[in-house]
């Protein structure tokens, strides 16, 4: 049996609550998945676009992106609540893969779904102020060079 090193409890709250995929603009999916994709050891929770979301073994709570195309993996967020800020931030799931690839901050003021606001409400987070700077700032703190593919 697979050890838990995660507190999965806002990620399954979140995977519990109607419409949440649709207003996050993500897939939860099953390890099974992606499995061929994604390194050892390494947990997935969700995909968007051509990335897959997933928390490593070895980096606590922090969410990682994988560029399917590319193979290509950044760390987007500390832990799960922070990743959900960032969405609030960006739109979606796929802004926020794509974030520390933009030379702008991404997102918009406000939130652009209404599905975003509700979960906004129901969460009780506020969007990140500054996704890019945040990203940015993640990928110079945190070193992947210990994910092993």
């Amino acid at each position: 049996m697979e050890s838990c090193w995660i507190d999965m409890s806002m990620l399954d709250r979140v995977k519990n609550i109607c419409g949440a995929e649709t207003a996050l603009g993500i897939r939860f999916c099953f390890p099974e998945a992606a499995r061929s994709y994604l390194p050892q050891g390494s947990r997935i929770f969700g995909a968007a676009g051509e990335s897959l979301f997933f928390f490593a073994e070895g980096y606590q709570e922090t969410v990682f992106a994988l560029d399917k195309d590319t193979g290509d993996i950044h760390p987007l967020a500390y832990d799960f609540s922070e990743f959900l800020r960032l969405i609030l931030a960006c739109g979606s799931a796929e802004s926020v893969a794509g974030t520390d690839r933009k030379a702008s901050a991404p997102g918009q003021s406000g939130i652009p779904q209404p599905g975003l606001r509700e979960l906004q409400e129901v969460l009780n987070l506020t969007p990140i102020r500054n996704p890019g700077e945040y990203v940015r700032t993640i990928g110079q703190v945190i070193d992947c060079s210990r994910i092993r593919q």
